[in-house]
């Protein structure tokens, strides 16, 4: 309805315009190669006016064929970026039933379509341990400490590879890193107190269970008896 009013509008102001312009009285003279040429003023200032409106539009299509190219990257991107989450989100799937083959597959589409990002490295570092393949699986945890928004994760991947491998230095290192980062992480709690006993570190342990009784991740109960049998073991 509004488009049918404004066309109607629009049409109306046209003829309108024309009407005027034909109405003036008057001509104008002027000369050119030698001969005298005279136009009515009506006609001139129509001449003047269509001209006007075809430089308007002519100045439109020029500023939108110059944007055109920038249009079409845009495009572009919007469209590898969505081949891309779709991959990722593909390879985290894969990571989570266990089909290395297709988890692998999703990475690759998902690293040539996707910028770097934690998530791509995420999934590289599964994807790469369903494989067997422990040093890329490293290497993209290690890297994930480099974010805020990923360290814990890269810790979590960290620590499991060194309990594999049996550095329990290096576990209880991450473990201990992931506590002060998410004090109510049950596997870094539960780690830090297994590490401390086999250790015989009751005082690091009983400062471990306080935190995790502090935080939810144990019962106030289960904690104060966990505390006395530290102290009995001192």
């Amino acid at each position: 309805m509004i488009r049918i009013l404004i066309f109607i509008l629009s049409a109306v102001l046209i003829a309108g315009t024309i009407t005027f312009l034909f109405s003036v009285d008057g001509l104008i003279q002027t000369q050119a190669f030698g001969e005298k040429i005279a136009i009515h003023a009506g006609v001139a200032f129509g001449v003047m006016l269509a001209l006007f409106i075809a430089a308007i539009f002519l100045t439109i299509w020029l500023r939108d064929l110059a944007a055109l190219p920038g249009k079409i990257k845009a495009r572009e991107r919007e469209a590898r970026r969505t081949r891309g989450m779709v991959a990722l989100a593909r390879g985290l799937e894969a990571v989570v039933v266990g089909d290395a083959e297709d988890a692998q597959h999703h990475t690759r589409v998902a690293q040539r379509n996707l910028e770097d990002s934690s998530l791509i490295r995420f999934l590289t570092a599964h994807a790469a341990q369903l494989s067997g393949d422990e040093k890329t699986a490293g290497e993209n945890f290690s890297a994930m400490l480099e974010a805020p928004e990923t360290e814990f994760l890269g810790l979590r991947g960290l620590y499991h590879q060194a309990r594999r491998s049996g550095d329990k230095a290096a576990a209880r290192g991450y473990a201990e890193r992931a506590f002060r980062l998410r004090s109510n992480a049950a596997w870094a709690f539960e780690s830090m107190v297994e590490l401390g006993l086999e250790r015989g570190a009751w005082g690091e342990t009983r400062e471990a269970i306080a935190a995790g009784a502090k935080s939810g991740v144990i019962a106030p109960d289960k904690a104060r008896r966990a505390e006395a049998a530290l102290l009995c073991t001192d």
